[in-house]
C-alpha cells in the first residue's frame, strides 16, 4: 500500500479523514520459528488523528526522526506520484521490448543458431541476438527469427523455417484470444513490434534491492529486446547516464512497486515521473563522456556477467568511481550545492515533482467556467 500505483490509489482518501502517518518501519522480510517460513514482506504503519511533531522512520534497527511521513514512507511532503503516459521530464519515450507470442518457435538458443547457420548461411541475415531481462543481467545468449514479409517468402521453403512458422501458426489458432488467433495469418511475425535498428537502452523490469545501482544496459542495433523489459530506441548516452544514476535509483527505490523486496520498474512511474530538469548541450556533452566511461569500465571486465559487476561485494572499484563521477555531474543538473544524503535527494526530488507538476494540479482542480444559459422565446 506504500509502493507502486496503489499509493495515489489509497492514501488521498486516507489522508482526507484528517490522518497523518506518525511513525513507520520500512519494509522488512517477516520470519518465525515454523518450519518453512513463507516469502513475506510487510511494513508497519502507525496512523494519528492528532498531529505529533515527533514522528519517526525505523528501519534495520535504527530509528529516524521526521519532521513529515508521506505515503511513500519518506520524511517528505506528501506528494502522490500517479502513472504518466508520457514523460515529465523531456527524456525519450520508453516502451516495452518485441512481444513474440510464438510458442518458443521464433526464438533459439546458442547451439540452434549455430546449427541452422551451418546449414543454411543465408539465413545470417534474419537472425538476430533476443534480450530480456535475466539475458542481460546474468549473460545467457538467445536470438530470434526477425522475418519481413519479403523474407518469409524468401526463407520460407527452408524446412526448418516451415516447421517453426507451422509451429507458431498452430499455437496461435489454439488460443481463446481474438487478436492471437489473428494473428496467425503472418506466423512469421512476432505479435508486437517495437524493434528499431538503433542503439538502445534496455531496462530490467525487476531488479534487486541490494543494488546500489540498477544496471541499465546499452545495446547495439541488431538485438531485438524482448517483452519482458522496458526499452529506449534512438538511446543517447546522456539518457543512459541519467537513468543509471544514484539520483533516479533513490527516486526508484521510493515510487516503484516492489517484488518481495527487490524493485518491479514501471515506465509510467518510475521513468515517467521522474523529474529531470532540461539541461543544455554542454551538459549533455559531460553526461555523454561520463556515460562512456562507465561503459567502458563495464567493458574492460567483458568475461563477468552484469550481475557480478553490481553485486555491491564484487562491484569493481573502478566502476564505482565511473558512477561516482557520472552520479556528481547529474547533480550539477539540479543545483551546484552537493547533496549530503539519499533523504535529502529524495526530499528535493519531491518537492521538483510537486514543482513541476504543479500547473497541471491547478488544472485539475480549477472548476471549469460556468456556461451561460440560452435566452429562449416563447411558443
Amino acid at each position: 500500500i506504500c509502493q507502486g500505483e496503489q499509493v495515489a490509489l489509497l492514501w488521498p482518501h486516507v489522508f482526507a479523514c484528517g490522518v497523518e502517518i506518525h511513525f513507520a518501519h520500512l519494509s522488512f522480510k517477516w520470519t518465525n520459528n515454523a518450519k518453512g517460513n513463507g516469502g513475506v514482506t510487510c511494513a508497519i504503519i502507525g496512523l494519528s488523528t492528532t498531529s505529533l511533531r515527533k514522528k519517526t522512520l525505523y528501519s534495520g534497527g535504527i530509528a529516524k526522526p521526521a519532521s513529515h511521513i508521506n505515503a511513500y514512507l519518506a520524511n517528505a511532503k506528501n506528494v502522490l506520484i500517479g502513472k504518466r503516459r508520457e514523460p515529465l521530464n523531456k527524456l525519450p519515450p520508453m516502451d516495452y521490448g518485441s512481444k513474440p507470442t510464438d510458442g518458443g518457435n521464433l526464438i533459439l538458443s546458442r547451439y540452434e543458431k549455430i546449427e541452422l547457420l551451418e546449414r543454411y548461411p543465408e539465413l545470417k541475415e534474419v537472425i538476430h541476438p533476443f534480450m530480456g531481462a535475466e539475458d542481460f543481467i546474468d549473460s545467457h545468449y538467445r536470438y530470434c527469427l526477425w522475418l519481413s514479409d519479403e523474407q518469409a517468402l524468401r526463407f520460407g521453403e527452408i524446412p526448418e523455417i516451415k516447421r517453426r512458422l507451422d509451429k507458431v501458426r498452430e499455437m496461435r489458432l489454439a488460443s481463446t484470444k481474438e487478436a492471437t488467433r489473428r494473428d496467425a495469418e503472418t506466423p512469421h511475425l512476432f505479435s508486437e513490434r517495437r524493434y528499431l535498428e538503433t542503439q538502445q537502452i534496455i531496462m530490467p523490469s525487476v531488479t534487486s534491492e541490494r543494488r546500489n545501482y540498477i544496471p541499465v544496459g546499452w545495446i547495439g542495433s541488431d538485438t531485438v529486446i524482448s517483452n519482458s523489459t522496458f526499452a529506449i530506441y534512438h538511446a543517447e548516452p546522456w539518457v543512459f547516464g541519467v537513468i543509471s544514476s544514484q539520483m533516479h535509483m533513490v527516486w526508484v527505490r521510493a515510487v516503484a512497486g516492489r517484488l518481495k523486496t527487490d524493485y518491479r520498474y514501471s515506465s509510467t512511474i518510475c521513468y515517467n515521473s521522474f523529474p529531470f530538469p532540461e539541461i543544455s548541450a554542454e551538459q549533455k556533452r559531460e553526461l555523454d563522456q561520463l556515460a562512456e566511461e562507465v561503459l567502458g569500465v563495464r567493458e574492460d571486465y567483458h568475461v563477468k556477467t552484469i550481475a557480478w559487476l553490481y553485486n555491491p561485494e564484487t562491484m569493481p572499484a573502478a566502476l564505482l568511481a565511473a558512477h561516482r563521477a557520472l552520479d556528481a555531474a547529474i547533480e550539477r543538473c539540479y543545483r551546484t550545492k552537493p547533496f549530503t544524503s539519499d533523504d535529502e535527494r529524495l526530499e528535493y526530488l519531491f518537492a521538483e515533482y510537486e514543482r513541476m507538476t504543479a500547473a497541471e494540479a491547478a488544472d485539475l482542480f480549477t472548476p471549469a467556467p460556468a456556461k451561460r444559459a440560452k435566452k429562449r422565446g416563447r411558443k
